[in-house]
Formats: C-alpha cells, structure tokens, sequence
C-alpha cells in the first residue's frame, strides 16, 4: 500500500488523520505491542477513543467495503460492525483477518449454509462466526494456540454462535500431541511452534479423519488457512478427504502437491497464482502464497 493510498483511506476515517498516521507509524516501530494506544476521532460521529495501532488500520480497509460492512465502531480493543443484518463485535480483532472474512467473503466459495464446516485456523473465530452468519449446521473450530482459543471462545459467546461453533484447542496434523508455550501472544501469522524447553502446555493434533470420527460426521466442507500445516493433507487417506464436498486451502509453501493429491483423488480444482511473502512470524518466512479451490466430483 503506497501513502497516497494510506493518506486517503485515513482521511476518510478520521477527523485527526495526521496525527493518527504519524502516531501509528510510530507505535508500530515499538512493534505494535497493545500498550501503544493511538488516539482516534471517528469521522463518522466525532467519536474520541484510544486504539490499538493494528485495528486503527483495519478500521480504515472495512470503510472501503460500505456493501458488506456497516456501522462501524472501534472502542479500545474491540471493534463492532453491522454484516448482512447480523450486528457483530470481536475482541482483539487485529490478530485476525476481518477483511477477508467479512468485507471481502474470501470463504464465499464454501457456500457454508446448512453444512458442517471444518474450520482449522479458526484463529480468533473471525472466520468460524462468518460460517455461522451464513447458516452453517455446524462448525468445528480449530486452533491451537491458547491466548487465541480463548479469544475464539469469547468472540463465539459474544456474537451468540455458541450452539452452532465448538471450539477446539487443538492443531491439525498427524494424531498426537504438542508442547505449547502458554505465555506466547501469538500474531495471525504464527506458525505452530513447540516450546523451546519441550515443555509447555499439551495441545492434541488431530488428523481430519479423527475431526470426522470424533464429531460422527458423514459429509462436510473444509476451510484451511493455518500457516503451513495445510500439507499433512497429504498423509490422509482416498476415504477421509472424499468426505468433504468443497475444500479452501490458504497454501503457504507452493500449491502444486496439494494440487497433484486433490486432483488423484478426484476433485475438481482450481488455484490462484503463488505470491511471494516474507512472514517473519513463521519458521520457513520465505513463503509463496495462495489459495486452492476444490469440489469433490462423482466417482
């Protein structure tokens, strides 16, 4: 994003634009951290609030989507906005992606409603709530680490999903368990990383097969967006993926053997072209990314 552009959507924003574009400029080479507050005045209602310096952005790219998203208010570190009707407010928004989730409805290939949803990467449970605004029967949320569950867990209470979303503290992989680092504040972009001492708090890893066993599933849809761990992909077997009717993969590292194992076990797929990304929050941060696209065909 150029200034231009940066100075424009903040002008939009708010009636202090200046000072929020210098202070926040200046909060994020103190990394961001959430003790930074930027003071802000809506331009919408002259509204005066000390904000997070991520969600200060965020506030700014939600006001460019006015067909999706609503009556916009931020307040210390949360943030509430009207989606399709449904009024909706999460807790530290700034470690998810809002704008993927509502303004731009990346996961809108899914067509979630009246499926069970598998959501690994739940995060802080942007994505699982967007499931359940769309109609979801069902969605089994994954995320593993525990600063983040717990905010999944209040986000899904908070936005009165709790008898449509079950939050799992658990990552995706081959079946077994991890040591996590209770007092890690992970971003969105964090890998899952075991604790340096190979202690920390146990965390189950759970196989798709095991998700589909442990929940009686018969048919669902898919959404993966965690950071490198789409790839244990690979090790499930012909049965257990043939159970999900359409499949969403954030890929991280090349789209080209989840491609080759969808296609084998006969989907129909389609991908957007790789882009480079640095992620220095992950443990390989030279990435390339996309997303992959598949639709179980008729055998």
């Amino acid at each position: 994003m150029s200034l231009i552009d940066a100075i424009s959507r903040y002008k939009k924003a708010y009636r202090n634009w200046v000072s929020v574009l210098y202070n926040t400029y200046k909060a994020r080479k103190l990394n961001g951290k959430s003790y930074h507050k930027v003071k802000v005045i809506l331009r919408s209602n002259g509204k005066i609030c000390e904000v997070n310096p991520v969600l200060v952005g965020i506030y700014t790219f939600l006001l460019e989507y006015p067909n999706n998203i609503k009556d916009i208010d931020i307040e210390n570190n949360t943030i509430s906005f009207t989606f399709k009707g449904f009024k909706l407010k999460f807790i530290e928004l700034e470690k998810g992606d809002p704008v993927a989730a509502f303004a731009r409805e990346d996961y809108k290939f899914l067509n979630p409603k009246d499926e069970v949803v598998i959501d690994i990467g739940a995060n802080i449970g942007d994505s699982s709530i967007y499931f359940c605004v769309e109609g979801a029967k069902k969605v089994i949320a994954l995320e593993p680490y525990p600063y983040l569950f717990k905010l999944l867990s209040e986000n899904v209470n908070i936005n009165g999903c709790a008898d449509k979303i079950v939050p799992l503290n658990a990552g995706y992989g081959k079946d077994g368990v991890i040591g996590i680092d209770e007092s890690f504040i992970p971003d969105a972009k964090s890998d899952l990383k075991e604790s340096k001492d190979g202690n920390g708090r146990l965390i189950n890893l759970y196989s798709l097969k095991t998700i589909l066993s442990m929940f009686n599933i018969k048919e669902a849809v898919l959404k993966m967006d965690c950071e490198g761990c789409e790839y244990n992909l690979l090790n499930e077997d012909r049965d257990t993926i043939r159970r999900f009717k359409r499949i969403q993969i954030e890929y991280h590292y090349g789209y080209e053997e989840l491609y080759k194992y969808l296609k084998d076990n006969n989907f129909d797929v389609e991908y957007t072209e790789p882009r480079s990304d640095y992620n220095s929050y992950a443990s390989n941060p030279n990435m390339e990314v996309g997303y992959i696209y598949a639709t179980r065909k008729e055998d």
